[in-house]
């Protein structure tokens, strides 16, 4: 409970100050094995435009290759 308190007030702050310098990361969370490790896959922040765009080729990725581009 105390996790999902901590994120719904970090999100309070980091989405306006997000919002106010337009600087957006694109993030994509990936299961490496059926153990249920999590790889992630993050960009670093860009104009959201951009962000949006590459979220989007991100996406595209992901259906036909079942992750996202390699960096």
């Amino acid at each position: 409970m105390l996790n999902v308190v901590s994120a719904l007030l970090a999100t309070l702050v980091v989405w306006p100050w997000r919002a106010v310098t337009n600087r957006w990361p694109v993030i994509a969370y990936v299961p490496d094995d059926p153990e249920g490790n999590i790889q992630m896959h993050r960009t670093p922040p860009m104009r959201r435009a951009q962000a949006k765009a590459v979220a989007r080729d991100w996406a595209e990725h992901i259906k036909r290759y079942g992750e996202p581009p390699a960096q």
